[in-house]
């Protein structure tokens, strides 16, 4: 019981993440997972939430594994598309101002003298 209400809480973290990063809130934690993960997994945070929340409604009443499973497939989906369109910059313009671009890395020394 104690495990499903946190499921359920920490899924509902995705959907209201979304709603802060909209209003230019809680914009370092939008900015870590940018970098740290992927634009496309910043999109597919509030996806993921619900997956989170499903799976607690799961644990109570066992019927529910179907809607986690949607909600999983929705998750994939939102992913994917993501990663296609390329929509991070349009749904959290504010995130991403900050967040410098991996340079790319030099060739060590050892490469250079194979070359």
């Amino acid at each position: 019981m104690v495990l499903s209400i946190m499921f359920i809480l920490a899924g509902a973290m995705g959907p209201a993440a979304a709603l802060q990063w909209r209003q230019e809130k809680w914009l370092p934690a939008a900015e870590w997972i940018a970098a740290q993960v992927s634009p496309a997994g910043l999109v597919a945070t509030p996806a993921l939430g619900i997956f989170l929340a499903f799976v607690g409604v799961m644990l109570l009443w066992p019927p529910a594994v179907l809607l986690a499973f949607l909600s999983a497939l929705g998750f994939l989906f939102v992913l994917v598309l993501a990663t296609r369109e390329r929509l991070s910059q349009r749904l959290f313009p504010a995130v991403g101002q900050g967040v410098v671009e991996p340079a790319e890395e030099e060739p060590s020394p050892a490469r250079r003298k194979a070359s």
